[in-house]
This record gives structure tokens, sequence and C-alpha cells, in this order.
């Protein structure tokens, strides 16, 4: 996480190392999945964008 003037920016990133994380169907009481969902509901909740 990086704080600067006026602007916050969070990136989140996976250890493993070959394929892109992406945002999958949700699975009922997973325990696993769920971190891009967090971001974009936070971004989108900021006014911002994920990408």
């Amino acid at each position: 996480m990086v704080l600067l003037e006026g602007v916050l920016r969070v990136e989140v990133s996976d250890a493993r190392g070959d394929r892109r994380p992406t945002v999958r169907p949700h699975v009922y009481q997973a325990e696993d999945g769920y971190g891009l969902r967090i971001v974009e509901a936070v971004a989108v909740g900021w006014g911002a964008g994920t990408g």
C-alpha cells in the first residue's frame, strides 16, 4: 500500500507465477477466492476502478 498526496494505491499480488489471478465464481463457504472480490468492492466504494 502506498499513500501519496491525495492518492492511495493498493496493489495485490499472487505468489503463483504460472497464471494471473482471476475472479472466480462464488462458492458458498469457500475458504479462498475472495481477494479480488474484496479489492473490487473497496475500489467501487471509493469511486475508483480496478485494473
